[in-house]
């Protein structure tokens, strides 16, 4: 939900990845208008950042602020604030008619503190709790003020809003701050501090573990990126190499690349974009679900640090699943409904018949835990999605799922999703193929791409206007007829609105949703979703209802 850009002369990118904020006159903000969902109400809601103060600069050291001066004698405000007193910790919270301050716990200048605090309210329960580097400090809990803290105000990052009286500013560095509407546990603030702490790569390889060679191809497309994550731009050599046979590679790896190696200059904080090599199907990979390895090396030409990632080619004698999008796929974290993912789906062989499958979020950093970061379809997030598939000549062409990132942006959060499936039959899931994802700052991004193999027909879901006020347009094509399940969603998964359930001949449709309720009830504004079901496919799309 936000994107800070420094509005003052000297703000900038700090070491740490995050913001350098040394004076009063650097800092960011957001204004009301770009805000969503930070209108938390009478309910919960949960602040967390890294902080690198500088020492010696005392008075109110505003890390993020949302608050509106009601009055100054005596001081009453509308909203909230999380800032230093000095090196202290303090929490603001207003509801127009009376202020609380709460005093924290202190942090140490000079270096790196990960800051959290949790506010619980509502349903018979009062609890505010503080934590220092994933840590509880509950000598510091306390009872929050109850009543509304919604305000019209913009969110200040670094300094105080002008209308609330001159500040010292920040005075530091500032990291990966975020802003939750519900509490967070302290198992997910440790895990949040941990990721953070460890999960910094700056550099690695964002690879497709397996790639599926599809029945009769005599060669495969493999695509990687080069990812950067420091704050300047850095220059590789790549290369790839086919690895022998052994534990987890049946036969030989390949032995040619085309290309087979390069160099490139990846900008900060970014992935270069796809780098794709054509492998020629290596000797002997033949026998259904055999596979062939290889591995691609990078190198720093200004460090000499070295990374390498394998990658499998497995042989598919009956289908083909390949990703539908190439290299790193971009999705951006302050968008719900994240990004739509594609995996063209083809089956030549057989009677019709049903194949089971599961598509999970796979972390990528092995050497640190999973951070949980990833959600599909808008499950809880580490829970995959599964289903089943008609496989034979009149199978769906392509499959899709949402992915998104709930705890916001985090350029070194890495997964792949993958998509796998019990094609022998011995209820064991092979990994078929792969795509990998990357967080991004985008404010909105839609990812739609029809799959190389021959599809039998290309859905889209489109909504229009979007966001709207008044209602919203959604149209979509069938090639051919098919049974139809259109309806709207919360951010729970909860119906909405019924608007499609039934047969549907081919052609093109559009439906309305007037921002109401299957009982005629205007809902809030916020962000929902329209899904469409035809079988075994299925496809989601955004929408954004301002009042």
């Amino acid at each position: 939900v936000i994107d800070p850009a420094s509005s003052g002369g000297s703000g900038g990118l700090a070491s740490f990845g995050g913001l350098r904020l040394p004076t009063a006159a650097a800092y960011a903000r957001v204004p009301y208008a770009d805000q969503l969902d930070l209108d938390f109400g009478t309910g919960s809601f949960s602040l967390d950042a890294w902080v690198h103060p500088d020492p010696g600069v005392q008075g109110e050291r505003m890390i993020v602020e949302k608050r509106h001066l009601n009055s100054a004698s005596p001081y009453r405000m509308l909203g909230w604030a999380l800032y230093l007193n000095g090196q202290q910790l303090t929490l603001e919270i207003g509801n127009g008619l009376e202020t609380q301050i709460v005093s924290g716990p202190a942090i140490a200048a000079g270096q790196w503190s990960h800051v959290a605090v949790t506010v619980e309210r509502g349903s018979g329960v009062s609890a505010g709790r503080w934590y220092v580097n994933g840590s509880p400090i509950v000598p510091a809990n306390f009872a929050p003020l109850a009543g509304s803290v919604s305000n019209a105000a913009d969110v200040f990052i670094g300094q105080a809003n002008p209308a609330n009286g001159a500040r010292p500013g920040l005075g530091g560095q500032m990291a990966h701050l975020e802003i939750f509407r519900k509490v967070l546990p302290g198992g997910s603030v440790s895990t949040i501090t941990a990721a953070y702490i460890a999960g910094k790569c700056p550099e690695f390889i964002a690879l497709p573990a397996v790639t599926s060679l599809c029945n009769n191809a005599t060669s495969v497309q493999v695509c990687f990126s080069i990812c950067n994550t420091t704050a300047t731009p850095q220059t590789y050599h790549w290369s790839a190499a086919g690895l022998p046979a052994g534990p987890g590679c049946t036969v030989a790896g390949p032995t040619t690349f085309t290309p087979p190696a390069g160099s490139l200059t990846v900008a900060p904080g970014t992935c270069s974009g796809p780098i794709c090599m054509t492998i020629p199907r290596p000797a002997g990979l033949t026998a259904h679900n055999a596979t062939a390895c290889y591995a691609v090396s990078i190198v720093n030409d200004a460090t000499g640090t070295c990374y390498t990632k394998q990658g499998t080619i497995r042989n598919d004698n009956c289908g083909c699943v390949t990703p539908v999008q190439s290299g790193v796929v971009s999705v951006p974290a302050r968008v719900a409904a994240g990004t739509t993912i594609g995996i063209g789906l083809e089956f030549p062989c057989g009677p019709i018949s049903a194949l089971s499958y599961r598509v999970s979020a796979v972390w990528l950093n092995t050497e640190h835990p999973d951070p949980q970061a990833v959600r599909l379809n808008g499950l809880p997030p580490g829970t995959p999605v599964t289903g089943t598939l008609s496989v034979g000549p009149l199978a769906p062409s392509e499959l899709s799922v949402q992915v998104s990132y709930p705890l916001g942006y985090d350029p070194a959060a890495p997964y792949e999703i993958v998509f796998e499936a019990d094609t022998d039959g011995d209820a064991v899931m092979e990994r078929l193929c792969g795509t990998v994802v990357a967080s991004s700052y985008d404010s909105a991004q839609v990812t739609s791409v029809t799959p190389g193999t021959k599809p039998t027909e290309s859905l889209r879901l489109l909504a229009t206007p979007n966001p709207f006020m008044g209602g919203s347009t959604i149209a979509f094509s069938l090639a051919t007829a098919h049974e139809v399940t259109l309806g709207v969603y919360d951010l729970n998964g909860r119906l909405v609105r019924s608007l499609q359930r039934g047969q549907l001949a081919g052609g093109s449709y559009r439906f309305e949703w007037n921002g109401r309720d299957a009982n005629g009830r205007r809902v809030a504004a916020g962000v929902y979703f329209a899904r469409l079901e035809t079988g075994a496919r299925h496809l989601e799309t955004q929408l954004v209802k301002l009042r």
